[in-house]
């Protein structure tokens, strides 16, 4: 399994000590209110790190274009232990969270050389989407990245 896998292990295991090593990952906002991640990578390392980190935060990877920066994602929704009891499946408590099979279209866009800029923003318009889900999922997306 790791002579497997060893094609693809060293470049997110270096990306993974790169970005925690040195905390070269923010979320910052501008000046008209949007919240963005600031991750100080090359574009092709960010790319994949950034796939790692959706992945990694429940979000279904539905289509990419790597050319133009986009993924187009599903959010899954987050279950966690304390929320999900063991009797839950036999009487039906399943409560999703309020963003769960919402899609996104999360870019991608290279600052410089060494930084790129991702952002996230729902498929279709929602006026019950607000800045402060975005900042929670940009939050969940960051915390996996790093």
């Amino acid at each position: 399994y790791i002579a497997n896998s060893a094609d693809s292990a060293p470049v997110s295991m270096i990306a993974d000590q790169a970005i925690s090593a040195t905390g070269r990952i923010s979320l910052q906002e501008t000046s008209q209110g949007d919240t963005y991640i600031e991750l100080f990578l090359p574009y092709d390392r960010a790319w994949a790190s950034t796939a790692k980190g959706l992945e990694e935060s429940n979000f279904e990877i539905i289509d990419r274009d790597r050319s133009a920066g986009e993924y187009y994602v599903r959010f899954i929704g987050i279950e966690s232990e304390e929320e999900a009891g063991w009797f839950d499946w036999l009487w039906g408590g399943d409560e999703k969270h309020p963003l769960a099979d919402q899609e996104f279209l999360v870019t991608v866009v290279k600052q410089t050389d060494e930084a790129v800029a991702i952002r996230l923003q729902p498929r279709e318009p929602d006026p019950a989407f607000d800045r402060r889900q975005e900042q929670a999922l940009l939050s969940l997306i960051k915390g996996n990245i790093n």
